[in-house]
């Protein structure tokens, strides 16, 4: 019943579906307008987290120590809004900033254009980065056709490839 209620509140145009940065939904629901804002105090922590993800780049906090700095209300806002991305299930989930995650990927695109193929180690030397954040971007450009996993490599995937 529930399903269909908000389905018709949506079509409507009274809620709206939140949508990640990646494009992808998480089962939560919000008014068509809604902007969540900070108070000062958030803003701060925000702030201070953000940095940290430029300081790192392709080896941010991880969500656990994220959602420490700013809380997982304020956390779960960064996600929703784009500023931060999500890669992987909840449970080895790890965010990115959106720009860090846009970099990464032109980077990785660049390597197979000029190398025809990639493994996972190329890919993480690629970005400086470990596997524990390079697999889970790996997989999320699987899932999108961006690249195509084939035994131990990557290729180009359908997305880039014509």
């Amino acid at each position: 019943m529930a399903p269909e209620v908000f389905l018709a509140l949506q079509e409507e145009g009274q809620l709206a579906e939140a949508n990640s940065a990646t494009g992808t939904t998480g089962g939560y629901i919000r008014l068509p307008d809604f902007v969540p804002t900070f108070t000062a105090a958030q803003q701060q922590q925000v702030e201070r987290l953000l940095q940290e993800f430029r300081e790192s780049p392709y080896t941010p906090p991880g969500r656990a120590d994220a959602g420490a700095i700013v809380g997982p209300e304020v956390l779960a806002a960064l996600i929703e809004q784009g500023r931060l991305v999500k890669l992987g299930s909840s449970t080895d989930a790890v965010l990115f900033l959106r720009e860090s995650y846009a970099e990464a990927l032109t980077k990785l695109v660049a390597y197979l254009r000029v190398h025809g193929e990639m493994t996972a180690a190329e890919a993480r030397d690629v970005l400086g980065t470990t596997r524990k954040y390079i697999l889970p971007l790996l997989e999320h450009m699987d899932e999108r056709h961006i690249t195509r996993r084939m035994g131990d490599i990557r290729v180009l995937g359908t997305v880039l490839s014509s």
